[in-house]
């Protein structure tokens, strides 16, 4: 079988010794075959081995460098001390080659050519991996930022989100009072419309106690028929925080009547419904802070009659 080979064969053969070529990895059979290749003048190896040349020169610029480590130089010296010592290899006398870049070029492919295209496949393979090793460490360190930011936006949005629902927490509150009011307003005024619209209306005047401002009042009107009654106010303590409750003592026994409020100026108007006569309870007027109260905490600052 003869070796011969076509210009195909020899372009697809240096084309497979480029990257080794491009890191100063040939020697021998495989650099004579490739450098004749090249100087025959092929543009596509030639602009593979440019940019081949290029790549390893930026990889090698990207890898960062390291001091040699304190004890190099010794064991430098020790391997070299050591290798004098041993026997000079005999030289082997090899059999002489056509010189001539046609003898290169009829060169016979060898596995020790596919063995050293293959080390330096591996040298190359290991710089790659070196340099994209340095991006990705690059890459990974513009992630964290971002990751940062985003954190601190979804941060921002959590917190605003909270403010919104609190707000959103604050209109409810305030329109369920202002719904309080307005229910509470209309059964007022219908009290109003039930009680003095009947003929027979009783008035009843409250006295103020010690505790009441000067010129406090209190007048108490009762339909008798259905004992529903309205009580309107003057000159309390405007301002302050609660109301004032109408309240039914009959003995030891205190009843709620009716919870009021009233404006700065101390005025204000209530209503309910009585359960006996006048006569037979003591009614009278205090400050409290809640509405649900079951028992005066404060003292009374109305009355009116009393058995």
């Amino acid at each position: 079988m003869s070796d011969a080979r076509t210009p195909g064969d020899l372009h697809d053969l240096a084309a497979e010794l480029l990257e080794a070529h491009a890191l100063n990895a040939l020697d021998g059979d495989d650099a004579a075959i490739l450098e004749a290749h090249l100087d025959d003048g092929c543009p596509d190896c030639e602009a593979e081995l440019a940019a081949l040349r290029d790549v390893a020169g930026r990889i090698a610029l990207s890898v960062p460098l390291r001091d040699p480590g304190p004890g190099l130089k010794s064991r430098v010296l020790r391997e070299v001390e050591a290798g004098r010592q041993v026997e000079a290899p005999r030289l082997v006398p090899t059999p002489l080659r056509p010189p001539g870049r046609l003898a290169a070029l009829a060169a016979p492919w060898r596995p020790a050519r596919f063995a050293s295209m293959a080390a330096s496949a591996a040298v190359v393979a290991v710089v790659v991996l070196v340099g994209w090793n340095v991006v990705l460490q690059g890459d990974v360190s513009g992630l964290d930022d971002e990751n940062e930011a985003l954190l601190a936006t979804v941060r921002t949005v959590e917190e605003q989100q909270a403010q919104a629902q609190q707000a959103l927490a604050d209109a409810h509150e305030q329109a369920a009072v202002a719904s309080e009011r307005s229910a509470e307003l209309e059964s007022r005024m219908a009290a109003v419309v039930t009680v003095m619209g009947d003929e027979d209306h009783e008035r009843h005047e409250l006295t103020g106690t010690e505790e009441a401002p000067r010129g406090a009042w209190g007048r108490l009107f009762v339909n008798p028929q259905t004992g529903m009654f309205i009580i309107l106010a003057g000159g309390l303590h405007g301002g302050m925080e609660g109301g004032y409750v109408l309240w039914m003592r009959v003995g030891d026994d205190h009843f709620p009547l009716c919870f009021f409020y009233v404006d700065p100026f101390g005025n204000g108007i209530g209503h309910g419904y009585l359960s006996v006569e006048i006569g037979d309870a003591l009614i009278h007027l205090s400050h409290e802070y809640h509405r649900d109260v079951v028992q005066p905490s404060g003292p009374s600052q109305m009355e009116l009659g009393g058995p």
